[in-house]
């Protein structure tokens, strides 16, 4: 589910899908996507895609959404 902060603040982990290990400063107007992890606060969120819809979900069915590191 991808979302949209409506109130509330917190500080936000969004290296799924962006690598960046820096946390994130969210406030209401502020988008989240699917695999953010929220520290340091609480929000209330209004879901702007869901399923098929979703961030993770359009960069998975591209292939190339994620990087795999380990050797295989």
């Amino acid at each position: 589910m991808d979302g949209e902060v409506l109130e509330g603040e917190a500080a936000a982990d969004e290296s799924l899908l962006s690598g960046e290990s820096a946390l994130v400063a969210k406030a209401p107007g502020s988008r989240l996507t699917g695999g953010t992890v929220v520290y340091e606060g609480a929000m209330t969120l209004r879901a702007t895609a869901t399923g098929a819809a979703s961030t993770v979900a359009g960069a998975a069915g591209r292939g190339g959404g994620f990087v795999s590191t380990s050797p295989n």
